[in-house]
């Protein structure tokens, strides 16, 4: 059976999803075509850990389960199809910067400010940045009573990509079933 489902991420704050640096040293975002975007892989990941944990809470017997859904080694494949999360909205861009931090001394590394393009959780008009995507979800018998953890999995989701500690990436997820 398949199922069809959209995904809309309503940001909270300002979102980093580290794309590497560019000649300048500034941290960069994931873009698509210039413009800003959640990887099909980064969310896919975030559904997978929090179904995880439904499933280790309220049905440890099956904890499995989250292999059968998102795949695993050998020739288990995915029976879930996320794509990207795309905006259409003018988004904006902002630079913050911070202290780099030695792991191993936990003090401050001397002269090293870390400067990181991120995306605002505001449009250009001022409304909510939003993304959003489609899920394509292939269910046998055996998978059909664990559809509603994957959905709250979907639901569960409260931040996108890094920077949590510093109020980066907090989001308000939704999901929907599309109409056949």
């Amino acid at each position: 059976m398949k199922k069809e489902y959209t995904v809309t991420v309503r940001m909270l704050s300002s979102m980093h999803i580290n794309a590497g640096s560019a000649p300048d040293s500034k941290r960069i975002v994931v873009k698509e075509n210039g413009a800003p975007y959640i990887p099909a892989t980064l969310f896919k990941g975030l559904v997978r850990e929090k179904m995880s944990v439904l499933l280790s809470t309220f049905d440890p017997d099956n904890t499995a389960m989250a292999e059968r859904f998102f795949g695993s080694e050998g020739y288990n494949r995915s029976h879930v199809i996320f794509d990207d999360l795309l905006t259409e909205q003018e988004y904006v861009y902002e630079t913050r910067c911070n202290v780099s931090i030695s792991r191993y001394s936990r003090k401050n590394n001397d002269q090293a400010l870390v400067f990181s393009e991120n995306v605002s959780c505001f449009d250009k008009s001022g409304d909510a940045l939003i993304f959003s995507g489609d899920i394509t979800l292939y269910l046998n018998e055996g998978m059909k009573k664990y559809e509603p953890y994957f959905i709250e999995a979907v639901k569960m989701i409260d931040s996108v990509g890094s920077g949590k500690s510093r109020g980066l990436g907090l989001a308000e997820v939704s999901i929907s079933e599309k109409a056949c």
